[in-house]
């Protein structure tokens, strides 16, 4: 699978680089594509090692939704987002 994901992206990448239009634009392009894709081998990671399990906080033990149209699974699963902030 992680094979599959680096070739469609790699794909991507060259289809940008080869692209018509401005350098700053692809430049722009490429690193939202590699920020997304650095972002899905976060997820693949914390998937193969804990699952969709919250590992602490107030929510720890609870199993995510695997397919949610809105937010970061990352910040979810390790409890980042249920800390209070504070200034």
């Amino acid at each position: 699978m992680a094979s599959n994901l680096h070739d469609k992206v790699m794909g991507m990448a060259q289809q940008l680089i080869s692209s018509p239009g401005e350098n700053s634009q692809k430049l722009y392009n490429m690193l939202r594509l590699l920020a997304k894709y650095r972002s899905q081998l976060i997820v693949n990671t914390i998937v193969q090692e804990h699952g969709f399990i919250v590992q602490s906080g107030p929510f720890k033990g609870m199993e995510l939704y695997k397919d949610v149209s809105e937010g970061c699974l990352p910040p979810s699963c390790l409890a980042a987002m249920n800390r209070n902030c504070t200034m």
